[in-house]
């Protein structure tokens, strides 16, 4: 940390110490409370959506910006999706803290797909496309009507009727209620492998 930081002004090195600050308390809480996973992951949502703020604030105060994260991450109200005997607050995921921060401007679009072939050398032993998807689940939904790639304005009434529906979590059942926890979704059919690339830090 000291190295990096020589050469910078002296408000840019504070800002830096901030950010390190801010990542390093969130991560103590993360695993100070290791035993209680879901905490463990509002603890870390937290720190994201905090780093941001910090970001947004000194960068670009009042732009808008682009978050690109697991669709667990950017979903609003997390903590009503994930049926666990935690607290409500032991639940909020980083989707949650830029909802409460920017109200109805906050726009969160989850990306889903049906036959998603992957070349990742962690996800290819337990998720084998196309992942099994029952009858009502988004997905199987989407697939069914034919479309190759669509985006879903969840604006307009589609799945605004409170239902809960299945739909895959990083290979895993869950459920969700689409108006609630999401602006818009954006559904691909199929996806051949990607290239696998390994991009380094500076």
């Amino acid at each position: 940390m000291r190295g990096r930081l020589q050469g910078q002004a002296p408000d840019e090195a504070r800002f830096q110490t901030q950010l390190a600050a801010i990542s390093l308390d969130a991560f103590m809480s993360e695993i100070g409370h290791r035993k209680d996973h879901e905490l463990s992951m509002s603890a870390r949502d937290k720190g994201m959506a905090d780093v941001f703020f910090a970001q947004l604030e000194r960068r670009r105060p009042g732009a808008k910006a682009i978050i690109y994260a697991h669709n667990n991450h950017i979903a609003r109200a997390m903590e009503d999706r994930l049926p666990f005997k935690s607290p409500k607050f032991a639940r909020e995921r980083m989707g949650s803290f830029l909802a409460e921060r920017f109200g109805s401007k906050y726009v969160s679009i989850g990306f889903l797909g049906y036959d998603i072939k992957l070349n990742h050398h962690l996800f290819k032993s337990f998720i084998e496309p196309p992942i099994p998807i029952s009858k009502s689940s988004i997905e199987r939904r989407l697939h069914d009507t034919g479309a190759k790639e669509v985006f879903v304005d969840l604006s307009k009434g589609f799945l605004q009727d409170e239902r809960w529906y299945d739909i895959q979590d990083n290979g895993i059942r869950a459920t969700a209620a689409p108006g609630r926890h999401y602006t818009g979704l954006y559904f691909v059919d199929f996806s051949p492998p990607l290239t696998e690339r390994v991009i380094l830090p500076r």
